[in-house]
């Protein structure tokens, strides 16, 4: 930690304050860039191979890129700081979305597809910067920050897409191909998260970390079987509210715009849908962090658990033909995911050394990730199987299954120690 004799109680609250400011416009950035890649990735490959089939691959290698990306980016925040871990992986995402531009150009589906996996593994800088933020504030305060940090994933929702069609303009004046352009402006604003962390991140967030008084006892010791720190309950409860949340959230989600379309709806009831959507999964997510540190995580989580099964059961119940109450039912899936994710990334960030919990928390991530290119990869399966309603019933029974996964681990938390 920052040495009070140096900077003083009130001058490292300052820089605390700074920091964290610096980290949400970060976010911001590069929640951008993100969302720029994604939504021109899958027309980029649809017009390269001429069928909508291949539009999800590269999607899911994006997503797939950013669950390999946070292990390697926790590896790189333990040996070289969180600093230059950040800004190290948010120079890979702007290099890998200049390769994605030369990708569109040789039109290439190989080469887009290893392209948007770089981009993936650079978007880890985006997925990890919560528990950055979460450490520069007290126990009592971390959801909030988490909190924040989420919902800076509003402005790259709302500001990724309105740059896609200039973009592609610019691009076209350059003499790019349509579509190359977007992921120029996608790597300069990757790279300008890069140059703000580079020029004004300082000190390295590392050490302005505030720790309970048994996390400051345990940091001075890593733990040599790292496998052990899955084994706390109150550990397996984050895990499987974020793991089980996102994978229900995307197995929904990706296929509604399609539900919509087989209904006859066009693209700006498909747009206000989806709108509602994101609105449900970012916008709240202060006054999430809000209650986690007033109820606890727990409550929390199994109010996520709740709201995600009132979702899905009202993608079982609800017709394609109702477009309000479809957006209804999407922004409960949004919601029921930021309560999930909000209070399960709060609840790993405590009891845990600080040199165990970069690696924990990157390899939770990485799972969290897998879980969602698995579930981006079979929703198109079953949607064209079972139909929505079939999704919506197995979206059901998995948050069934992951409640019950909760209450278990619940309990034998509450039990005094044998």
């Amino acid at each position: 930690m920052l040495q009070q004799d140096a900077v003083g109680s009130r001058g490292i609250e300052r820089v605390r304050a700074r920091v964290s400011l610096l980290l949400l416009l970060g976010v911001s950035l590069g929640s951008t860039g993100l969302i720029i890649s994604m939504t021109v990735t899958a027309l980029v490959a649809e017009s390269i191979m001429g069928d909508p089939i291949w539009s999800g691959v590269p999607v899911a290698a994006l997503v797939l890129g950013t669950a390999v990306g946070t292990s390697l980016l926790s590896v790189a925040m333990t040996r070289w700081g969180r600093r230059r871990g950040l800004i190290l992986f948010y120079a890979i995402a702007a290099a890998g979305g200049l390769v994605a531009c030369a990708a569109t150009v040789v039109a290439s589906l190989p080469f887009l597809i290893s392209s948007v996996f770089v981009v993936g593994v650079g978007n880890s800088a985006n997925a990890l910067t919560r528990y950055v933020a979460a450490d520069l504030s007290t126990l009592e305060r971390r959801a909030a920050a988490v909190g924040w940090i989420v919902w800076s994933g509003t402005v790259g929702a709302m500001v990724g897409p309105n740059l896609l069609a200039p973009s592609d303009r610019v691009g076209v004046a350059l003499g790019l191909p349509q579509l190359a352009g977007a992921y120029v402006v996608s790597a300069l604003v990757f790279a300008s998260a890069a140059v703000l962390y580079l020029v004004f991140l300082r000190p390295d967030p590392s050490v302005l970390s505030v720790y309970t008084e048994s996390e400051t006892v345990a940091s001075g010791v890593v733990t040599r079987k790292r496998i052990g720190l899955f084994r706390p309950p109150h550990v397996q409860m984050s895990i499987v509210a974020l793991v089980f949340g996102h994978a229900v959230m995307v197995l929904i989600m990706t296929m509604t715009p399609l539900h919509l379309r087989s209904a006859g709806h066009g693209l700006d009831v498909i747009g206000l849908v989806a709108s509602s959507h994101i609105v449900g999964m970012f916008l709240l997510a202060p006054l999430t962090g809000y209650l986690v540190d007033r109820l606890g995580a727990l409550p929390i989580i199994f109010a996520g658990q709740a709201v995600l099964l009132l979702s899905a059961l009202g993608g079982i119940a609800v017709p394609a033909s109702r477009p309000i109450w479809t957006g209804a039912i999407l922004f409960a899936l949004g919601l029921g995911w930021n309560l999930g994710f909000v209070a399960g990334s709060a609840n790993l960030t405590r009891d845990v050394a600080l040199g165990d919990r970069d690696w924990l928390q990157g390899r939770a991530d990485s799972i969290v990730w897998v879980s969602a290119a698995v579930a981006s990869l079979a929703s198109s399966v079953l949607f064209s199987t079972v139909g929505f309603v079939g999704l919506g019933a197995i979206g059901a029974a998995v948050i069934l299954v992951s409640s019950s996964t909760i209450a278990v681990r619940r309990w034998i938390l509450s039990q005094p120690a044998s």
